[in-house]
């Protein structure tokens, strides 16, 4: 693997490559042939690997090969949201190199706050960026320390994240993919090995309630009318006191707890396994965009499989596609994309749960729900 990270200037640039494992530090400035040679030297054996790389470096990198002078691909990447928009603006043809970008699939935490959470020094650079002449050379080393630290950071990242990236690796192995996939976000590449092709769904406010839910509490069954026998309503919630705790209710979950609690004595804390791939696969529930619907269920089962026989990284890499299409199928951007099964599976939850603690009223004493 290599870590890398580029600077840009109006009048100068440079990329510092760390080379894993050896540690060694490759700079290149203001030279558009070495950094050609480099890439394309590395592009079919090496994993590149950053942090908003999808965004910036690897756009900027691209941009070399297509005759685009980095400052301009910065200044243009930088007045955009949709950064995928500047290789039409610019005419910058994909480059397919193997890439890593550790801030996907992290809520777009800043490496300086990554920094600051791993207890590394946070580091910001003295030179402006927009700075409107040549750097001196002592600017120069000033800005490729500066560079270094950060590619530094972005390792020890990696260090941290290696599951991550090893449960990517593992699914390519598994289903056959090409290596270039591992650029790709979790949910992006749950859709590629569950072969989902994407189908437009007009009845995402349509929940059907399963026949196996039996509330028949009069208060309890109150929160039918949040969820059932109309569209629904994103913006509305609705509070029910259960089990002698006020529970809230909406369309991301439910949730109550008793505030302020001590208590010394026996608890218990009681967890349902895997509660969505469960309902997902019972209830068929799965995105429909799925070409073989019996898919989801094999991996969950294959999973179940490979924890029982303790192979770690084949059951860490499929707990990545069973745990990440749910979410998958809230993404529109995704192929997966089925926003009312994600109703079903999400109001199912908060209803089956909510069936369940009717029943065991009369036994227990509830702390929280969540």
């Amino acid at each position: 693997m290599i870590v890398y990270d580029w600077e840009t200037f109006p009048f100068n640039w440079m990329v510092v490559f760390k080379e894993l494992p050896s540690g060694e530090y490759v700079n290149i400035v203001d030279n558009v042939e070495e950094l050609k040679d480099y890439i394309t030297n590395h592009i079919n054996n090496k994993i590149f690997v950053g942090y908003n790389n999808k965004q910036f470096d690897d756009i900027v990198t691209a941009g070399v090969f297509s005759g685009i002078e980095p400052y301009t691909t910065a200044t243009a990447l930088m007045a955009t949201e949709n950064k995928y928009s500047v290789y039409k603006a610019l005419g910058i043809k994909q480059l397919p190199m193997m890439s890593v970008d550790l801030m996907q699939d992290i809520l777009g935490m800043s490496l300086k706050q990554a920094e600051g959470y791993m207890n590394l020094s946070v580091e910001e650079c003295s030179i402006p960026f927009d700075i409107e002449r040549p750097l001196t050379p002592e600017e120069i080393e000033i800005v490729l320390k500066y560079c270094k630290h950060d590619v530094d950071s972005t390792e020890e990242l990696l260090s941290k994240r290696k599951d991550y990236v090893g449960s990517k690796l593992t699914l390519i192995k598994m289903f056959n993919l090409p290596l270039t996939d591992i650029s790709k976000t979790n949910s992006n590449l749950c859709s590629t090995v569950l072969n989902a092709d994407r189908k437009k769904h007009d009845d995402e406010l349509i929940y059907d309630i399963i026949p196996q839910i039996k509330i028949n509490n009069p208060v309890y069954k109150k929160v039918l009318d949040l969820y059932v026998g109309h569209e629904l309503d994103y913006t509305k919630t609705m509070k029910l006191n259960i089990c002698g705790l006020e529970h809230k209710l909406a369309y991301g979950g439910i949730h109550a707890a008793k505030e302020n609690f001590i208590y010394e004595g026996e608890m218990w804390d009681s967890d349902v396994t895997s509660f969505y791939p469960s309902m997902m696969i019972k209830y068929n529930f799965h995105s429909r965009n799925i070409k073989d619907s019996s898919m989801y269920k094999n991996i969950y089962d294959e999973r179940v499989k490979a924890k029982k026989n303790k192979e770690k990284a084949k059951a860490n890499a499929l707990k990545l596609i069973v745990n990440t299409t749910y979410g998958a199928m809230k993404s529109k951007f995704n192929t997966l994309f089925d926003p009312k099964m994600a109703n079903q599976v999400c109001i199912t939850g908060q209803l089956l749960l909510i069936d369940l603690l009717e029943k065991l009223e009369p036994y227990i004493t509830l702390v929280q729900l969540t």
